[in-house]
């Protein structure tokens, strides 16, 4: 390995890469490189959606944990990049989300 070059996130200044990204990884970039408007968009408000109905469980109440598949953000971050959405369609798809996914 060369002793003067700088390792910036995975890859060193000389141009070589220790370690090559994974598929996660990759899929990840490619998400966020093709469509980081839109994800942003969708994660926000699921985020806001997320924390309201967190807010709404009766004290001392744990709310289950669970987390979007990979195929399921791309396929979201699409058609919101795609089709014209209304927000009436959010909406309903955020609603469908949180359905009774945190009452036991």
């Amino acid at each position: 390995r060369d002793r003067g070059a700088v390792t910036l996130g995975g890859s060193t200044a000389s141009g070589t890469s220790p370690n090559p990204p994974t598929a996660q990884e990759t899929q990840v970039r490619d998400l966020l490189f093709n469509y980081s408007s839109e994800y942003l968009a969708f994660d926000l408000g699921y985020q806001i959606c997320r924390f309201y109905e967190v807010g709404r469980l009766p004290a001392g109440t744990t709310p289950r944990i669970f987390r979007l598949d990979q195929d399921y953000i791309l396929t979201v971050s699409c058609f919101l990049k795609e089709k014209n959405v209304s927000p009436h369609a959010l909406y309903l798809m955020y609603k469908s989300l949180f359905y009774k996914r945190f009452i036991d």
